[in-house]
């Protein structure tokens, strides 16, 4: 993966600001330095000679000597050696340029990857945040705990993992500023061969003017030594020939030693053109020296080019991790949810039924003690017809004033309204006895033939309570638990101590018909409350299993 990629996640403006910003700055550096450093060329002259130079080896030189206008020899002059290293420097220069862009797109990716990692260190603070709450509010099982603990691994080893990144940046950060020192050394090094090589053309230049200044005065000198040789050609054809007497070698004239100064100069400065020449091959070693360095610069820079693609492969990969990690953490939030709403279902349906337990137990609590209370308890219930009178009026008054309807027991998967205090529910059968008027409840005389009384009573009582007992077969062995079964032993009881005192009572009246009556339909009564205390009874059971 390329730097390309780090640099897309910087936003496309500041993106584009920054380059342009750096893009201009670097050309007007670079223009100002190549037009500091060039300077004026000064074309060559056609006197010269040219010397192409191979840039791989500065020893390796092929010479084009300049066509001359006379025939006499001239000293041969490098002035295509100094274009060639102005072509070299313009390449040093050039590469130096391409190593700013380098290490300016360094920087450019460097910066987005420490915005990424900034930004992701405050996704993980927030995903940390987040887990660390939900861990305060959830009250997780085994199951929750353990998946939980998972995910605290997985996240302290992407926590390793971004420290190595981390550590990773920082060697990048290092390579990075020693490129740049690297660059820095290099722009120093081309700064000063570009000082050198303007010291090289200025002296170039005027040793190149003295030249042609010399070679004029050699043009003149030999002009006129031709015409005085013309001359004394001349006038020793006039004058007779003679004998040509003994005469001692005349000294040099004076053009001959001016010819001779200006030969030795031309020779001088050849000697410094030749070391200025040596110079030169030093400055173009030192250049692939350079050059070889910045190689090597390219190298590590690729190298830092695929760390950081790798870098970037690591980042993807913690994002989708924490990514799927976010994602269990919701779906383990659903869950807790619904277990939560399940859990409070089961809480309003366990206490409706507690509820519908305990009234119904007042009931029967209520009903037992009203049935099978004994006359040393209640003397004032001896008699079975005040007893009769007792169970109508408790029935009229629950009728006329009814209860709420999730307080009776009649549908046991009512639940009360959310407002009502189940705790301060008033009790149906303590209200009704409370209403019942005490003057109707007097005690009858016992001398008004109480045993016929209980003979009848419990005959008819016995009686509908085996019909019930044939025709109903949820009362059969017992089938109501708990207080139902307590009720049963209570009413067989009073049966048997009911029909024990009819047994030993003798005689029977008129009114006794009209009681008997009223004893079955108060017999039918309790018969259906108990019914109806089982049926509820075995829903809850239902409803708990």
């Amino acid at each position: 993966m390329s730097y390309t990629i780090l640099y897309r996640i910087i936003p496309s403006h500041l993106a584009s600001h920054l380059a342009s910003n750096a893009s201009s700055t670097l050309a007007k550096s670079s223009m100002s330095y190549i037009s500091c450093c060039r300077g004026p060329i000064q074309p060559p002259s056609s006197r010269s000679t040219y010397y192409i130079l191979d840039y791989g080896s500065p020893s390796g030189r092929r010479q084009f000597p300049a066509a001359s206008s006379t025939g006499s020899s001239r000293p041969l002059l490098p002035s295509a050696s100094l274009q060639d290293a102005l072509a070299t420097r313009d390449d040093a220069i050039r590469g130096q340029e391409e190593v700013a862009a380098l290490w300016l797109q360094q920087t450019q990716d460097l910066h987005a990857a420490e915005q990424h990692l900034a930004a992701y260190y405050v996704e993980q603070g927030r995903l940390r945040a987040k887990v660390s709450n939900l861990r305060g509010q959830m009250d997780l099982t085994g199951v929750n705990s353990a998946r939980i603990q998972g995910l605290q691994d997985q996240t302290a080893h992407q926590l390793g993992e971004i420290q190595d990144l981390e550590r990773r940046l920082t060697r990048m950060t290092r390579e990075r500023d020693r490129l740049q020192a690297s660059n820095d050394h290099l722009a120093a090094e081309v700064d000063l061969a570009g000082a050198e090589i303007l010291d090289l053309q200025t002296e170039y230049a005027d040793i190149e003017r003295d030249l042609e200044d010399s070679e004029e005065q050699r043009r003149i000198l030999e002009s006129s030594l031709d015409r005085v040789q013309a001359a004394l050609q001349r006038a020793e054809a006039e004058w007779p020939r003679v004998p040509d007497p003994v005469v001692r070698p005349r000294p040099p004239s004076l053009l001959i030693q001016e010819r001779d100064r200006a030969l030795a100069s031309a020779a001088e400065a050849e000697a410094r053109l030749s070391r200025r020449r040596a110079v030169h091959n030093a400055t173009l070693v030192d250049l692939d020296r350079e050059v070889a360095a910045r190689t090597s610069s390219d190298r590590a820079a690729e190298v830092a080019r695929m760390e950081t693609s790798d870098l970037q492969g690591s980042l993807q990969a913690s994002e989708e991790t924490v990514d799927a990690l976010g994602q269990r953490v919701r779906e383990i939030q659903d869950q807790r949810q619904a277990a939560e709403q399940d859990r409070e279902d089961l809480r309003l349906r366990q206490e409706a039924a507690c509820r519908e337990r305990d009234i119904a137990r007042r009931l029967l609590s209520m009903v037992a003690s009203i049935v099978g209370a004994s006359p040393r308890t209640r003397p004032e219930e001896e008699d079975l017809a005040a007893l009769l009178r007792l169970l109508r009026e408790d029935l009229a008054d629950t009728s006329e004033h009814p209860t709420p309807r999730y307080l009776t027991y009649g549908d046991p998967l009512e639940i009360p309204p959310k407002d009502v205090d189940p705790h301060k529910l008033p009790d149906p059968m303590t209200s009704a006895a409370s209403k019942r008027p005490r003057e109707d409840s007097t005690t009858p005389d016992p001398n008004s033939a109480p045993s016929a009384k209980r003979r009848f009573a419990s005959q008819d009582w016995a009686d509908a309570k085996d019909d019930h007992s044939l025709s109903d077969p949820a009362n059969r062995g017992g089938e109501i638990d708990d207080d139902g079964g307590r009720i049963s032993e209570d009413h067989e009881e009073g049966g048997d101590s009911v029909s024990d005192e009819a047994t030993t009572s003798g005689g029977a009246g008129s009114s006794a018909e009209g009681e008997d009556t009223e004893t079955a339909e108060v017999a039918d009564e309790l018969f259906e409350a108990q019914t109806l205390e089982a049926l509820s009874q075995s829903r809850s059971a239902e409803r708990r299993r």
